[in-house]
């Protein structure tokens, strides 16, 4: 067990926001269970799910969305069927995106948007080894990443992503990172590119400082310089130069 990981598991987790319904969200539409859950005194909650071999943090808020600051998040999720998926999703409130469809890629795929603006792309991958149904074997919920070509550098100099698959795209690319335990999806083209949601990633690494170093030296912009959290993490935040907020921590029991 990686002791720098908080429940061992998960080096990368999307980080999702909503009022206090979306737990409700994810558990009903994806089968999440709670493993940890913190309430906040302004009667907010901070709560960590597994959703299959994978964990996801939630960010409940009962003033969203008027929360300031907030970044809505794009989520990839692999499910085992997601046609059954995507019609839970539209049954507790979400609005489709595109219905499910066999994707040039090797996946039946769907996009819906839950009723807090988080995007979920929803996917049953159908070619080799479409048994196991997860695109490169692990990591069922993935942070979906936006950014210029640049952004490949960024994930690669500051996290030591590896790239485990490149996809040429009208204008772009499509890239699948390993970041130790975890898979990121980033999506790049040259500007103007499409941006309309960025994402808010949690990342666990095994120096706090060291990164946060290192992703200013890359562009980053800072959030919060690392620092003791009350939680038993040593955590900061930074902004990419393409709008992504990244929250990057060192749990020490």
């Amino acid at each position: 067990m990686s002791k720098h990981i908080r429940h061992g598991r998960g080096s990368v987790r999307p980080y999702v926001y909503g009022d206090l319904e979306l737990p409700k969200f994810v558990r009903e539409v994806f089968g999440a269970k709670e493993i940890e859950h913190h309430d906040y005194p302004s009667g907010g909650a901070h709560i960590e799910a597994a959703i299959g071999d994978s964990i996801i943090v939630l960010e409940a808020a009962p003033s969203f969305p008027s929360k300031s600051g907030v970044t809505k998040n794009s989520i990839y999720v692999y499910v085992p069927d997601v046609d059954a998926v995507y019609k839970r999703a539209l049954a507790v409130g979400a609005t489709s995106i595109s219905a499910p469809e066999q994707k040039p890629y090797q996946e039946r795929a769907c996009g819906v948007k839950d009723s807090f603006g988080n995007i979920w792309y929803i996917s049953t991958y159908t070619g080799a080894g479409a048994g196991k149904h997860v695109r490169n074997g692990f990591g069922c919920v993935r942070p979906y990443v936006y950014g210029r070509r640049d952004l490949l550098a960024f994930a690669k100099n500051v996290f030591d992503a590896d790239e485990l698959e490149l996809n040429a795209v009208a204008g772009g690319f499509h890239v699948e990172y390993q970041i130790g335990d975890s898979v990121l999806i980033a999506v790049g083209m040259d500007p103007p590119y499409a941006q309309a949601t960025l994402s808010s990633i949690y990342v666990y690494v095994k120096d706090v400082d060291a990164i946060y170093k290192g992703a200013l030296e890359n562009g980053a912009t800072s959030i919060t310089p690392p620092e003791l959290k009350p939680y038993q993490e040593r955590q900061c935040g930074v902004r990419d130069s393409f709008g992504n907020t990244w929250w990057i921590s060192t749990h020490a029991d």
